[in-house]
């Protein structure tokens, strides 16, 4: 399902760089129990795409996490002791991954920004669009902004794979691309295939009278734009997360509703104990059955 641009699994690994190697990798990775802290030294990392005229960067040794961080979750929960060395490959994964975002991007808060840069972003005097795909040969925008003509907005590649293109407002100042229509993106592929493919990074997807998705540029004017009505709360003390599915939240065999997740469920979470909420799915996918990992894309409700 990450894989729906159908260029190469990285596009839908990584949210900002291709510098960057992404955090799915480093959850994803089997990591086998007897694996020695030798093993977790000469792990080699996944190669980053190059950059063209980018100078050399001199990389840091890599730092083993202390033993002792890891034994002590083996002191909180004994039945962890046999994995004690996934633990720490896994542990090890996750503090070099970090780093290579505040060495890269800036830091966490703005690695998770990425949506300011990619997919279709209003600029001064039009809309633009970027997507990183470095397996792609060609990448074109269409839509109903342009009558559906595959060829007549080609996106140009940059020295780190991110393909981008500009629609400029028409004369009369109106945007090149309407609130609410719909677009895609035509990919060349690295196999020769020609791919009708939503943009990774759009806002909305529909579905209408089809097994297809569409996606939907969102722009709306300030008059239409939601309004929070209420202040964001304070930060816990203590994060306890729970874990819930709005569509699979009753016991009703039908997609639930937020009002019923509102209603029913997060009364329940508070009165439990719980500090936060980590909803499943928020983006749009087809089949329920998959707890939301096969998305039709990243972000859109």
């Amino acid at each position: 399902a990450l894989c729906h641009l159908g260029i190469a699994p990285s596009i839908a690994r990584s949210q900002a760089s291709p510098r960057l190697r992404p955090l799915a990798e480093a959850q994803g990775h089997r990591a086998e129990s007897e694996m020695s802290t030798t093993a977790v030294e000469s792990a080699a990392p996944a190669p980053v795409p190059p950059a063209a005229a980018a100078p050399a960067v001199v990389q840091p040794k890599k730092v083993i996490p202390p033993e002792e961080e890891c034994k002590q979750l083996i002191r909180d929960d004994p039945y962890l002791g046999p994995f004690l060395g996934a633990l720490k490959y896994r542990f090890h994964r996750y503090k070099e991954t970090k780093r290579k975002i505040e060495d890269y991007e800036g830091g966490l808060e703005k690695f998770s920004r990425g949506y300011e840069r990619f997919g279709f972003n209003r600029k001064e005097g039009g809309v633009e669009y970027r997507e990183w795909a470095p397996g792609a040969r060609a990448v074109y925008v269409f839509g109903d902004f342009n009558g559906w003509n595959r060829g007549s907005h080609p996106c140009t590649r940059d020295n780190y794979g991110v393909w981008s293109t500009f629609i400029p407002d028409k004369p009369d100042g109106s945007p090149g691309i309407k609130h609410g229509s719909k677009v895609k993106i035509l990919v060349h592929t690295a196999t020769g295939e020609h791919a009708d493919r939503i943009p990774a990074w759009i806002r909305r997807a529909v579905q209408d009278g089809s097994v297809l998705f569409d996606g939907v540029y969102w722009d709306p004017p300030e008059a239409e734009k939601y309004v929070w009505k209420y202040p964001r709360p304070s930060r816990p003390k203590n994060l306890r997360i729970y874990e819930s599915h709005v569509g699979m939240a009753t016991k009703d065999c039908r997609v639930g509703f937020y009002t019923e997740f509102r209603d029913y469920v997060l009364p329940r979470v508070k009165a439990l104990g719980y500090t936060a909420v980590q909803i499943m799915a928020i983006m749009e996918h087809a089949y329920y059955a998959s707890f939301g990992y096969h998305v039709t894309n990243f972000f859109a409700v």
